[in-house]
This record gives C-alpha cells, sequence and structure tokens, in this order.
C-alpha cells in the first residue's frame, strides 16, 4: 500500500483591515475568495513541500467574512491529487483538490 503524506488541519482567518476585504463589498465586507484559496494554496505548498499547479472540483458554498476561522483538512487523494475542504463553525466553505503535477490533474476524481 503505497504511504499517504497526512497533513494536519489548520485554520486560516482575516482581520478586517486587511486590503482586499476591505474594499470587497464596501459596508460588508467578506473574504475573496481567491484570497482564501491562496492562503490554502500557500500553506499546503508549504507543508507538502512541493508546489501544487492546478485546482480542480472548486466550489465556494457560502461567504466568509472577516475575523472568521475557517478550519481546514487535507487528505490524500492519489500520488499527485491532495482534496481539501474549509468550513466555519462546521458550515463548509470551501472545498475542491490540488495537484500537483499538471500532467496528472485528469486522473480519476471521484
Amino acid at each position: 500500500m503505497p504511504k499517504t503524506t497526512v497533513i494536519a488541519p489548520f485554520a486560516i482567518s482575516f482581520a478586517g483591515d486587511h486590503p482586499a476585504v476591505a474594499d470587497h463589498f464596501v459596508g460588508r465586507p467578506l473574504v475573496p475568495g481567491a484570497l482564501l484559496l491562496s492562503a490554502i494554496h500557500a500553506h499546503l505548498s508549504v507543508a507538502l513541500g512541493q508546489p501544487l499547479c492546478a485546482t480542480s472540483r472548486l466550489r465556494f458554498s457560502q461567504a466568509v467574512l472577516p475575523q472568521q476561522s475557517v478550519r481546514v483538512q487535507c487528505e490524500q487523494k492519489t500520488a499527485s491529487q491532495w482534496r481539501f475542504s474549509g468550513a466555519v463553525d462546521g458550515q463548509t466553505v470551501i472545498k475542491g483538490i490540488f495537484h500537483s503535477d499538471l500532467s496528472n490533474s485528469s486522473e480519476s476524481e471521484q
């Protein structure tokens, strides 16, 4: 059986005065999805010790507010795929698959 990489769950949050948050819907600031995805990507790339070059099956299911803590979990799916999800208070807000190799990004994604 191939060895799988285990990534410890982690949390991400953004202050209300973050430049990307402050300008994202004046009067009702939200964390931009691209900012959230970028933070998850950066953390996982460091934790895995390798670049992640693509995403698939990416879904944003609800908005994230400044100061909310997004708890992220990640599990290795194949040698080059890691399934991740992020939740706020138990409600999924983002999920998808990161790929470490573009040539394998079309592997089975069940």
